[in-house]
Order: C-alpha cells, then sequence, then structure tokens
C-alpha cells in the first residue's frame, strides 16, 4: 500500500509542479520493515514514477531491491532525507517549488500572509550546506527540525 501511494505521491508532485526535473526526491519508511525505506531512481522524472520503480534502501543507502529499473539512486538526497528519518519521520518529500525555492531564498521566511502558510506552520529553517550532507550537516539538520513541525525550508534552496 505504501508503494503506491508513494508512487501516486510523486505523480501528483509533477502535476502541482512541486518537482525540479529529477533532483527531488520522495522517501518514505517501509510498514513492518522500519530500517528500509523507498526511494525514487535518480534519472525518471516524477510524473514516470510507477510503484515496481521504487528502490528498497536501508538507513545507510545499501539498496536492498533495485526496483524495475537499472538506474541508480540519489545517495546525496538519501543521506539527507535519512538524517530527517532518524527523528522518526515517515515520510520525507524533498521539493523544489517554485514558491519554495523562492522563499527559501527570503531572510524573512514564511510569512503569515495567508491560510495556506498558517497551515504548515511551525516550520523549521535549517541552513543549506551542499549535496552531500557530512555528518555534522546531518546532526545539524535533525537539531533544526522541530518535533512539532512537518516542514523544513532549507535555506537558500527549497
Amino acid at each position: 500500500a505504501v508503494v503506491s501511494t508513494q508512487s501516486t505521491g510523486y505523480r501528483l508532485t509533477a502535476h502541482f509542479e512541486w518537482d525540479h526535473l529529477i533532483y527531488s526526491h520522495i522517501t518514505a519508511r517501509v510498514p513492518g520493515e522500519e530500517e528500509h525505506y523507498l526511494i525514487n531512481p535518480y534519472g525518471l522524472q516524477y510524473c514516470e514514477m510507477t510503484a515496481s520503480s521504487l528502490i528498497k534502501v536501508d538507513i545507510d543507502g545499501n539498496i536492498v531491491d533495485a526496483g524495475s529499473t537499472v538506474l541508480p539512486m540519489n545517495k546525496a538526497g538519501f543521506k539527507l532525507n535519512a538524517a530527517l528519518h532518524s527523528t522518526g519521520r515517515m515520510v520525507v518529500y524533498h521539493t523544489h517549488s517554485h514558491a519554495g525555492t523562492a522563499v527559501s531564498a527570503m531572510k524573512c521566511g514564511l510569512l503569515n500572509l495567508c491560510q495556506e502558510a498558517l497551515i504548515v506552520r511551525p516550520v523549521s529553517y535549517s541552513k543549506y550546506q551542499g549535496l552531500v550532507p557530512s555528518v555534522k550537516e546531518q546532526e545539524q539538520l535533525k537539531e533544526d527540525l522541530s518535533p512539532n513541525s512537518n516542514v523544513m525550508i532549507l535555506e537558500n534552496h527549497g
């Protein structure tokens, strides 16, 4: 069930234009397999995602099941998401919507200017430190993510 829901999530993300070609990623913990996660293959656009194309990995990013494609996984993306999964999050969306990217570049962050901004509150912020987060950067991400927050904005990234 989580597999088909996650692949549908990719296609909905593409439909609403929250993706950025192949550079976004969604990861989800596999129910009943606490140390396994699903991630998209690196090279498929969100609109191309299917349940069978998802890659199953362990918490260290080692491939457990390659899915139906021969494409690799986004190792840097999984390292970033794994840090957030280690806080107990079941699903982590890393998107690059135009609006999210613009807000991430604003010093003031997300303002309470509309009901949508209020719905996602509280928002956590973390400084974007590059493509492949080091262990120190992963620890900083975990520290910056409030336990009450469902949204984290990476400053100057999205």
